[in-house]
């Protein structure tokens, strides 16, 4: 039975072999072929979340406002990107880190594919520990965390979360050190060498034998040498060989994939068979072609299957759709872009720069051109600039206006009689509060009045005459003896009127008095002889 295996095995490659000879290639593989190294090579990236092989892996993130392609602040804030993803078939452990400060502040955090189906997360130390069904990663997540903000007070916002694409490469065994017909070793691997991403940086390259450890010699039928680079070996839980070594960077594996490698497949004697071969990239031909900006162009370039293609960034355009595209396989793909709206705003003010009508705004796309000229304002002499507005951000456009100057009347008039008592010509600026009226119009009461400017006016302000009483002052002896001529006056009622005594000879002056007349009175100074 060993014997048989082995022999089917060569006879496998043989045919292999004599399959590939003048067959087309393209992007690697050949045409009209399926080898046992691309049949079973597959991109597995987070877009396919359920085929994810097992394994930890640390995968940047975003968060967005919930059912937006905006930004959440908060989230991004304090949610620490990469996040550490532990994949065991159909159940993930993501483990979350958090600031310090959200680490004190939060009280839970959840995840769901909906926000009625959220999973609890487990605080840690560092943040929360979640398990989710290994299909959501490839989904825009739901999510919400809780935080007390004053005692008693609990806010629970939700976010959604989207982790980046991350993937696997596939790689062919290429015959010899130049062209791209396919080696006859591919057909000992179940797959072609997968490149991964090392989560101490770097790239995992790993091949996978599709021999029974019953059939092995050894625990190393198949050695590879590559020049400078470590090679272990292991076994895998099904008993295959496994052959793994790391590239530092792409540049590192790039060079890899010129060098000359050897393969030895020894499954006891007579079977030894020896391969020169060299790693090729299941390379891609890809048009990108960015539409609705600036610079609109086609790239016509050439990915590794698996490479994650990240949309370039525009000053004053938004990207509409997705941001990343995934080659799988040779084709297009449009990055397409709408211009930003930007703010106008339009203020108006007087020369002292205080509002005199409230701002106006709008929103124009980029690019736009538009003349902005200020509106007539009532009591205002309009600006006779104008401005021209080429909009490559948020603008702000203001107008001072000169107040303009009316001439005012101003009659006094008898309340009573209508009679104009005086009259005054005042010239005052538009807006201008001014205070007329008299305080000490002779034989009327005070009065004063505030008005605003609002263009020519005619202002008729009216007084009520004061009314008067008669007052007799009388001048007498102690015994009440008329000692000097009396006088009347005419004083104002209700007024607080001082009177002053005469001097008289032979007498003493007395004090003045200070009265309020109400009706009419005498006033009698009395004297006393010196």
């Amino acid at each position: 039975m060993k014997t048989q295996k082995i022999i089917s095995k060569v006879l496998l490659s043989a045919m292999l072999a004599g399959a590939f000879v003048g067959a087309p290639l393209q992007n690697g593989r050949i045409l009209g072929q399926e080898t046992a190294a691309s049949a079973a090579t597959k991109d597995i990236k987070v877009t396919d979340g359920a085929k994810l092989t097992d394994g930890t892996y640390f995968v940047s993130f975003s968060n967005y406002k919930n059912g937006t392609d905006d930004p959440s602040a908060s989230m991004n804030k304090y949610l620490i990107s990469p996040a550490k993803i532990e994949i065991n078939g159909q159940s993930t452990k993501v483990t979350m880190l958090m600031t310090d400060d959200a680490n004190k502040l939060l009280t839970h955090y959840t995840m769901g594919e909906t926000k009625e189906t959220q999973i609890e997360g487990v605080k840690t130390a560092v943040g929360f520990e979640i398990t989710i069904p290994t299909t959501l990663l490839s989904k825009r997540i739901v999510t919400s965390m809780t935080y007390e903000m004053k005692p008693g007070t609990t806010h629970t916002p939700f976010a959604d979360l989207q982790f980046d694409k991350f993937a696997t490469y596939s790689m062919a065994f290429l015959k010899g050190v130049s062209g791209d017909e396919q080696s006859m070793a591919s057909s000992f691997f179940d797959k072609g060498a997968l490149v991964t991403p090392a989560t101490e940086g770097g790239y995992n390259v790993s091949l996978t034998t599709d021999i029974d450890k019953g059939w092995f010699v050894d625990d190393e039928p198949i050695k590879l040498d590559i020049p400078g680079v470590p090679v272990t070996s292991t076994l895998n839980a099904d008993g295959q060989q496994v052959l793994t070594w790391h590239a530092d960077s792409m540049a590192d594996l790039l060079k890899l994939q010129q060098m000359k490698m050897t393969i030895n497949i020894d499954f006891g004697s007579p079977y030894h068979e020896t391969y020169d071969v060299r790693l090729g990239m299941d390379y891609a031909n890809v048009n990108v072609m960015i539409k609705g900006t600036d610079a609109d162009k086609t790239d016509k370039l050439v990915y590794p299957n698996g490479k994650m293609i990240t949309a370039p960034t525009y000053a004053h355009y938004k990207l509409q759709g997705n941001s990343t595209y995934t080659v799988a396989g040779s084709g297009d793909v449009t990055f397409t872009y709408v211009p930003n709206n930007y703010k106008l705003t339009v203020k108006y003010v007087d020369e002292k720069g205080k509002t005199i009508k409230s701002a106006t705004t709008s929103t124009q796309q980029y690019k736009t051109t538009k003349k902005v000229s200020a509106p007539s304002i009532k009591g205002y002499a309009k600006p006779t600039t104008s401005n021209t507005v080429t909009f490559d951000g948020n603008k702000t456009v203001t107008f001072a206006y000169k107040a303009k100057s009316y001439k005012l009347t101003v009659k006094h008039v008898d309340k009573k009689t209508g009679k104009v008592i005086k009259t005054e010509k005042l010239t005052k600026k538009f807006g201008t509060k001014v205070n007329l009226g008299k305080k000490n119009l002779k034989g009327y009461k005070k009065t004063t009045k505030s008005y605003t400017v609002t263009g020519k006016q005619t202002i008729t302000i009216k007084y009520a005459a004061k009314k008067y009483k008669k007052v007799t002052v009388k001048y007498v002896n102690q015994k009440g003896k008329q000692i000097a001529k009396s006088k009347k006056v005419t004083v104002a009622k209700n007024t607080k009127e001082t009177f002053k005594p005469k001097k008289i000879k032979k007498y003493k002056t007395p004090k003045k008095k200070v009265v309020t007349i109400k009706n009419h009175k005498t006033i009698i100074f009395t004297y006393k002889h010196k």
